[in-house]
């Protein structure tokens, strides 16, 4: 018997990575094994383990495991405030050939998803995947915030980096999980969010 008192909603609430799974080839679902390929994705995934444990032993606990976050508020190294910056500074990037497929996620529909999550209650799972189902490679995001903001071809140079040693390969994040216990899936667009981000800038 847990020694854990009951509760009656959501304890903790904690905010995984899909980075957690590492390299997938497929769909990426909650029973993926994991393999993470950096000290990000190791520490997440450490959170995880512990909160699954105290899930198993009777505290309602969950991990929302997010896809590629971006919007206002990024670090500002992060890909889209690079791109921001270059269309004011006039500077060049070079970026790798783009071919890694990512869920953008943007920030709004990331912080819906935590509003219904904590509306609707308890869930029957400790962990589960928030994105949009729908992957990008990294070039397609590139061309589409390159073309809003009127970057030069000159200015964007795809292929003029290697991919790092620890670059993640992953297929398309299942939803489903919370899909069907919401009602609900993430829905802004990478053209919106794009648009809305360099509008907040």
């Amino acid at each position: 018997e847990s020694a854990l008192p009951p509760q009656d909603g959501l304890r903790f609430l904690h905010m995984g990575s899909a980075f957690e799974y590492g390299s997938v080839e497929g769909a990426v679902s909650e029973g993926t094994s994991c393999r993470p390929q950096s000290d990000y994705a190791e520490t997440k995934l450490d959170g995880t383990g512990r909160l699954v444990k105290l899930h198993a032993e009777g505290l309602p606990v969950l991990v929302l495991r997010v896809a590629t976050v971006y919007g206002s508020g990024e670090h500002p190294h992060r890909l889209l405030p690079t791109l921001i910056r270059a269309a004011q500074t006039g500077e060049t990037l070079s970026f790798t050939a783009g071919e890694q497929e990512r869920d953008f996620t943007y920030i709004t529909d990331v912080a819906e998803g935590l509003v219904r999550v904590l509306a609707k209650g308890v869930p029957p799972w400790p962990v589960a995947n928030l994105a949009t189902g729908r992957l990008h490679q990294v070039r397609e995001f590139v061309g589409c915030a390159q073309e809003m903001l009127r970057l030069r071809p000159d200015q964007v140079a795809l292929g003029g980096l290697p991919y790092r040693p620890d670059e993640v390969w992953q297929g398309p994040i299942d939803t489903s999980r919370l899909d069907s216990w919401l009602g609900w899936r993430p829905a802004v667009s990478i053209e919106t969010g794009i648009r809305a981000t360099i509008a907040d800038s």
